[in-house]
């Protein structure tokens, strides 16, 4: 994947998801449990609440930032691609318009990007590889 600017670091909770996926039906059931002992609900209450503060603890010790490498690559410009198709919904027809720039890489790869109007695109660009 190529972009004009880098892409940041981002914080990635996956393994939260994880493992909330896989205790939760264990802490559901031991919650059915207690009105099974006869606790006071009470108990309940408090076993939700530790549940609760678990998970919310859970998510800052499962977090780690994902990089990307943002590669630095020169790229020459190539020139512009348009696309417009005519799309039907219901009884009626759009026209939909697009432009897309683009740009040759080392290794003849040519890497197609939409376009923004107003922008001067250069001859020789800056793309970041990830």
């Amino acid at each position: 994947m190529y972009s004009f600017t880098p892409i940041a670091t981002e914080l990635c909770h996956n393994g939260w998801f994880i493992l909330a996926t896989c205790m939760t039906p264990i802490v559901v059931l031991f919650i059915l449990a207690i009105d099974e002992w006869d606790l006071s609900e009470g108990a309940r209450l408090a076993a939700i609440l530790i549940w609760g503060i678990f998970m919310y603890n859970l998510a800052d010790w499962t977090a780690y930032e994902k990089t990307y490498t943002n590669e630095k690559v020169v790229a020459e410009f190539v020139g512009f691609q348009p696309e417009g198709y005519n799309e039907k919904s219901g009884k009626s027809r759009a026209d939909h318009h697009y432009m897309y720039v683009i740009y040759k890489v080392p290794g003849d790869k040519l890497v197609i990007m939409q376009s923004s109007s107003g922008l001067d695109y250069p001859k020789h660009a800056i793309l970041y590889k990830n």
